[in-house]
């Protein structure tokens, strides 16, 4: 989720690590696995109520009952970047997660804009999925601010899952100063759609047996799941809402949306989803790593945008190397100064986790989809087409020629500093120098080569000269 550490899932999965397997594998029972008692709703969702918000005003009381937009700070140089969240007070002006910044100040601009700090909500994350794993040891996080809860197991100690849920919300309030609200669901999806029935600070309870009758009103554009596209194209049909959605024939879906797509819209306007709560210790697959950054000020030398991309490989890579991953697709991101977006992809020569390859392949993607001088307001990298190192057999071949295991090398040092004294302790010069680098009318300059550290000190080929997009 935007505005999470980068490493607080990597921090949950050590915080949780005395996990024992039974209770890891506790979550994975199958739909023929469940007994007679299981069919009170027992899939909690738990989500925190305007969480980035709340713990800024539980933290500082003089920002209780002020409209409060977190994301960016608003002055006289203008507005940049997008509402990350906003508190309750501040909704009724239409401010909303996702608009920019500079509409929320149009919309109330006696509000109190202030940056936020990452660190501080992944603290207090931390502390509200210890607080969470209390009650039930399947405990699937699934972003900075919500996660499922399995109760099944609890009924008999804890009683109902009502009980349970109201317990969350009185020891989330005494202990952490935080509210949430809970959707009590028969599985995921219920769930997920019960906790917004009663924000904030609410319960609702969505049993299978009542799900037609409460979805079968909404529009469709409210169900998790169906995005802005599907729904144009549900309305083009005539479907406005789920339950005109569950009397539609399904053929005509599948032919619209495809077989797949088509019995999953069938499947979500039943209220049917999975039971299924993944707990730690189950270590999720991951399908793509990314980074992405939006600039302070559009940016158009090709000087800064390097040193930008350098810094984004340099993190991608070190989360492919934290988990023993080798990427083969890499995928580049651009969005220039009128929100337009641009997403191009590459094969990488061969799977890697290398952060000067990753780079390569970054520059040769920028070189070939964007005009010089264009100004950028954003960009990202990502790699996909993800294989474990280990078993791969091409372990070796990253070791092959000087060249490969210097690299490697190197790449290894950064990491084991920056683990060490912190993200950003270290980095190659052009990384290093993305904030500082004054935007010319032309090439940019910058030190090439060599490493940095905090300190400003320059290690190994560290000429001055003009930046020419290697590393």
């Amino acid at each position: 989720m935007a505005f999470a550490p980068e490493d607080w899932n990597e921090k949950l999965r050590r915080k949780f690590s005395e996990l024992s397997r039974a209770d890891s594998l506790a979550g994975l029972e199958k739909e023929s696995d469940r007994r007679p008692d299981d069919d009170e709703p027992s899939i909690l969702h738990i989500d925190m109520d305007a969480f980035f918000a709340a713990v800024e005003q539980r933290d500082n009381p003089s920002l209780r009952g002020l409209p409060l937009i977190i994301g960016g700070i608003v002055d006289e140089k203008g507005a940049r970047g997008v509402v990350t969240t906003c508190s309750y007070e501040a909704r009724p002006y239409g401010i909303h997660a996702g608009m920019p910044l500079s509409r929320a100040w149009t919309l109330c601009p006696h509000g109190t804009f202030i940056k936020g700090s990452r660190g501080k909500y992944g603290s207090a994350s931390m502390e509200v999925m210890a607080l969470l794993r209390r009650f039930s040891p399947e405990l699937e996080p699934v972003s900075i601010d919500e996660a499922f809860l399995n109760v099944t197991r609890c009924h008999r100690v804890q009683g109902s899952s009502r009980c349970i849920a109201e317990e969350i919300q009185a020891t989330m309030e005494r202990e952490l100063g935080l509210t949430c609200s809970i959707g009590i669901g028969s599985n995921r999806l219920l769930a997920k759609m019960a906790s917004k029935m009663r924000k904030p600070a609410g319960i609702f309870e969505l049993p299978l047996a009542k799900a037609h009758e409460v979805l079968a009103p909404m529009p469709v554009s409210k169900m998790h799941g169906i995005g802005e596209a599907t729904t144009a194209g549900l309305n083009r049909l005539g479907i406005h809402t789920l339950g005109e959605l569950a009397d539609f024939p399904q053929e005509v879906l599948i032919r619209r949306f495809g077989s797949h797509g088509g019995r999953n819209l069938k499947k979500l306007a039943a209220g049917l989803g999975s039971r299924v709560v993944k707990p730690f210790g189950y270590r999720r697959e991951e399908k793509s790593i990314g980074q992405e950054r939006t600039f302070g000020r559009d940016q158009s030398s090709l000087a800064a945008i390097s040193a930008e991309l350098l810094h984004l490989c340099e993190k991608v890579g070190h989360r492919l190397r934290q988990g023993d991953w080798l990427g083969r697709t890499l995928t580049l991101r651009l969005r220039d100064a009128d929100f337009q977006t641009c997403t191009r992809q590459a094969r990488l020569p061969e799977a890697t986790q290398c952060d000067k390859e990753l780079h390569k392949t970054a520059m040769a993607l920028l070189q070939r989809n964007w005009q010089s001088g264009q100004a950028l307001r954003l960009v990202g990298v990502s790699v996909s087409g993800l294989i474990r190192l280990e078993g791969t057999g091409i372990q070796g071949s990253l070791l092959e020629g000087t060249a490969g295991v210097r690299d490697q090398r190197v790449d290894q040092a950064l990491d084991a500093i920056n683990d060490v004294f912190g993200s950003g302790s270290i980095a190659r010069c052009n990384a290093h120098f993305r904030r500082n680098m004054r935007v010319e009318s032309g090439a940019g300059q910058a030190v090439s080569g060599g490493i940095l550290s905090r300190s400003g000190s320059v290690t190994g080929a560290g000429a001055i000269g003009n930046h020419s997009g290697r590393l």
